[in-house]
């Protein structure tokens, strides 16, 4: 099995992206509704960490998957199953739960899904939920930056066992060797381990 990963934008609106050093946003104020406008402001250059907070309690998240840019070079890497070091965390009763991306570059979404439990190859199984949060313009599930931190408010489901998050960060077009290629994402997937009984 491999994870779960998709690393084309596929959100049930249209996406426009442009570069905010530019100060784009002014050129697009009259957008129709189902066109959502992305100010594309960086991309991290080194893969972040990512924990979950529970109340006081957190938990740093496992790397199982990447596909990054790296000194003009892109490189694909995914864990074998689950690590068997990924710390978990009690969500039971949890009013409040939070991940968070150290850095400071909000991605254009984020993918969330949600695993009753863990196979016997290592793999979360049991699929509960899965959907794609934007920014904080979003209405379906919304993220924003706090700081140098993206912070993802999160419902845990009651069975959830295992969470995994996806985000990606669009590639100005004058970061990349390869110049036929246009916003292309740098993408990274964790997961987090999750006590619901």
């Amino acid at each position: 099995m491999t994870w779960p990963i998709k690393k084309m934008v596929m959100v049930p609106v249209a996406l426009l992206m442009c570069w905010a050093a530019t100060g784009c946003a002014d050129e697009y104020s009259d957008l129709p509704e189902e066109v959502h406008l992305v100010e594309v402001a960086g991309f991290p250059y080194e893969i972040p960490n990512a924990t979950i907070h529970v109340g006081s309690s957190n938990a740093e998240g496992s790397l199982v998957y990447s596909y990054w840019l790296s000194e003009g070079e892109w490189g694909e890497w995914e864990s074998q199953g689950i690590p068997q070091d990924t710390e978990s965390i009690r969500t039971k009763d949890a009013k409040n739960t939070l991940i968070n991306i150290d850095t400071p570059f909000a991605p254009i979404q984020i993918e969330v899904i949600q695993y009753s439990e863990i196979g016997a190859d290592g793999f979360p199984s049991g699929l509960l939920g899965r959907g794609d949060c934007l920014d904080q313009d979003y209405e379906v599930c919304s993220y924003h930056l706090e700081g140098d931190a993206v912070r993802i408010p999160l419902h845990i489901y009651s069975d959830t066992t295992v969470v995994i998050i996806n985000p990606a960060w669009p590639v100005p077009h004058e970061y990349l060797v390869d110049q036929e290629a246009q916003w292309p994402e740098v993408t990274a997937s964790w997961v987090f381990l999750t006590e619901g009984t």
